[in-house]
């Protein structure tokens, strides 16, 4: 992964303003990594966010700021999290195509769930649909069949045995957090969405960062390919004396 420069991260960024939630993380990341979104789009979810995460420590730190807010008692709590906090064995972003699991009578083969299926998964009514939809994409097989919605022969229990085992082969795809609310001292569990997080933290860059150019402009009448060469320290400098 190499590091972006300001404006070709305003570049990545105006191009992923007009694409979905799903679209956007492929985006940033093809601007960083000698990869295609369709190729990245084919990465396991783990393996993304993985890349995420180390693209947003490149651009904005270790340290990332979040809020959540209690599900007992409404009280607002502030996370203070770092991209380190979220260790997990080494993700290759090509994972190996299949893997195997033998549960309730069924042997399965199956792959890792990737940004594909859940763009095929995102028009379902609701979460059960949703869910059997990526899990249909992911069963390549169900004993000796071949039928190509071999997920619709499990039952109840052989599918969440699945799921709980994408989830221990792809730890990084659901990153989650434990939260104790100070106020009422209710714990409780919540997903941190990085690929969201790390967007809203871009935007508002872009954004502020747009606002500096206009500033520097007007005042100096430079360009804004000479305002963005310019490092965030001379920048920052240039603004306190113009106000």
């Amino acid at each position: 992964m190499r590091e972006l420069s300001a404006a070709e991260l305003l570049d990545a960024w105006e191009r992923a303003l007009a694409a979905s939630a799903l679209e956007r993380p492929l985006i940033l990341l093809a601007a960083a990594v000698n990869e295609s979104r369709d190729e990245i789009a084919e990465w396991s979810l783990g393996a993304r966010n993985a890349q995420l995460l180390a693209l947003r420590a490149r651009v904005f730190g270790d340290e990332m700021n979040a809020v959540a807010n209690c599900p007992a008692c409404g009280e607002r709590l502030e996370m203070n999290l770092r991209v380190s906090d979220f260790s997990a064995p080494l993700i290759e972003t090509i994972s190996p195509p299949t893997r195997e699991l033998r549960v309730n009578g069924y042997a399965l083969t199956y792959r890792l769930p990737n940004t594909n299926d859940l763009l095929a998964a995102q028009p379902a009514r609701d979460f059960e649909t949703a869910r059997e939809t990526l899990l249909q994409r992911v069963v390549v097989n169900v004993a000796a069949t071949h039928e190509p919605h071999a997920a619709a022969l499990l039952d109840t229990r052989a599918l969440d045995e699945l799921t709980a085992q994408l989830e221990r082969d792809d730890p990084l795809a659901t990153m989650r957090v434990n939260l104790k609310c100070p106020n009422c001292s209710h714990a409780w569990e919540t997903v941190f969405d990085i690929a969201n997080f790390f967007w809203l933290e871009l935007d508002a860059w872009a954004k502020r960062m747009l606002r500096e150019v206009h500033a520097l402009a007007s005042a100096y009448g430079w360009s804004e390919t000479e305002i963005l060469a310019l490092s965030p320290q001379r920048r920052e400098l240039y603004l306190e004396m113009i106000t």
